[in-house]
């Protein structure tokens, strides 16, 4: 995974010491976050331009590049 930051030794030594079950419900909590940040990001979006192109853009941004 080196392609990714690897955090402060603070943030990786505090997940070091958490219990699988605690590792687990936290991944979850921010999965969720992520879910409520894109349904806001939508939202306020679809308020100021409407449900179409709302649509259109968030389908645009969430393509994955090959």
């Amino acid at each position: 995974m080196n392609e990714y930051p690897p955090g402060s030794v603070e943030d990786r030594n505090m997940l070091a010491k958490m219990s699988k079950e605690k590792l687990l419900d936290y991944f979850f909590l921010q999965i969720r976050n992520l879910w409520r940040v894109d349904g806001l990001y939508f939202l306020g979006i679809e308020k100021k331009f409407g449900t179409e192109p709302a649509t259109v853009i968030v389908l645009e941004v969430n393509v994955l590049e090959p």
